[in-house]
């Protein structure tokens, strides 16, 4: 595995909503995401952290 392009996601759930953070090797957070609980969201969300690049 290459740790410095390596990146984490995450996902803290609840009853209505999801809070996701992705955080670079380094501790450094990347982004944060606020995902409805609804199984129709979760294919976008998971599209949005694969396309992410981290280290842009």
């Amino acid at each position: 595995m290459d740790h410095l392009n390596t990146f984490f996601v995450g996902i803290d759930t609840h009853k209505n909503q999801h809070t996701a953070v992705v955080i670079s090797s380094f501790h450094e957070t990347i982004k944060t995401f606020v995902v409805p609980n609804n199984p129709q969201e979760f294919s976008s969300f998971l599209e949005e952290i694969q396309a992410l690049d981290p280290f842009k």
